[in-house]
């Protein structure tokens, strides 16, 4: 077991039960996940902006506790938020805060939704089952990968899972750390790992990160870090793609653009089950960021409980949080 971050003794203990909260695919506000910004003037950079590399992000334990109060200054709610090293794997800093429903929203497993796009995006390419240059019918046109992953289609999605099949979609759950605690924290959920069945009668669900398939933040932290550290010859073409996501006017985590620094990153936004009280859809929230984008050194995960689409609630929160390493 990976020893424990002085940033953890900052975790939030609540007391309260956790509700089933029961997530499905959502597709009713983009071709992707629903993670599109409602309010693209709101956009904080030009497209046409070019930013730099910024070094030495890695930061000293009151920095992190300083960005972790940025991000969650930035969206309202039960949440969490995960700062990990890239190289090393250490826990840089994490905090929770826990909702009516939702008592460790760190520690809990919840759908990952459509942050699992890239991983299962390499894992196509490495086993040859998907081209890079592959395009698929999305939005009322025709998506490459780089322009999926930007926009978080479905469709194409769905053609990589269905090209993979059950039981490479399963094993690459597995090899990613799903299914099991991660050893960053003792109270940690194993979180849930479909069976290969489960996965093949649900493939669609699955290939988009919903269905049966459920992971803490801390693993969705080193999932990312897996793809951050990844030899491949294929992860270029991914993170070209998570590049697109925060640089491009079409991604879903524009709002996530920096000056200084370029971000690789993706949403991911799942449906939870019943209606507020206002009658409306309810809506967790997911950003992962490597960063900087060029040669990682952190995995930032923010998951927004409850708060709206992604681009909505973590993806601010992500930002800021970077702003404030920057500025530190």
């Amino acid at each position: 077991m990976l020893p424990l971050s002085s940033s953890l003794r900052s975790l939030l203990l609540g007391a309260l039960a956790l509700a089933a909260c029961q997530t499905a695919p959502s597709e009713a506000r983009v071709a992707g996940d629903a993670d599109a910004p409602t309010s693209p003037s709101s956009d904080p950079v030009a497209s046409t902006a070019k930013a730099t590399e910024a070094p030495g992000l890695r930061p000293s334990s009151e920095d992190a506790e300083a960005a972790l109060d940025a991000a969650f200054a930035s969206f309202e709610g039960a949440g969490a938020v995960v700062l990990l090293d890239v190289d090393s794997g250490e826990l840089l800093g994490a905090r929770e805060r826990p909702g009516p429903d939702l008592a460790h929203p760190l520690l809990q497993a919840h759908s990952p939704a459509s942050t699992v796009k890239p991983l299962m995006t390499l894992a196509a390419l490495d086993a040859e089952v998907i081209d890079a240059d592959l395009r698929v019918p999305c939005g009322g046109r025709e998506q490459d990968l780089r322009e999926a992953l930007a926009t978080s289609c479905n469709q194409f999605a769905y053609v990589v899972g269905d090209r993979m099949g059950a039981a490479l979609v399963a094993s690459t759950y597995s090899e990613l750390g799903f299914g099991a605690a991660t050893g960053l924290h003792p109270d940690e959920s194993p979180g849930k790992l479909p069976t290969t069945d489960q996965i093949s009668a649900e493939l669609a669900a699955a290939a988009t990160g919903h269905g049966a398939l459920e992971a803490t933040p801390l693993q969705l932290a080193q999932a990312y870090r897996a793809l951050a550290r990844s030899s491949s010859s294929n992860r270029a073409a991914v993170f070209e793609g998570m590049l697109a996501a925060v640089e491009d006017e079409i991604g879903t985590a524009r709002v996530a653009r920096i000056p200084t620094m370029r971000i690789a990153g993706k949403t991911g936004t799942a449906t939870l089950e019943g209606s507020s009280s206002e009658g409306e859809d309810r809506y967790d929230g997911w950003f992962v960021a490597l960063a900087p984008a060029g040669d990682p050194e952190i995995v930032v995960v923010v998951f927004a409980h409850d708060g709206g689409i992604a681009s909505n609630t973590a993806v601010p929160a992500a930002r800021a949080l970077l702003e404030s390493l920057i500025t530190d």
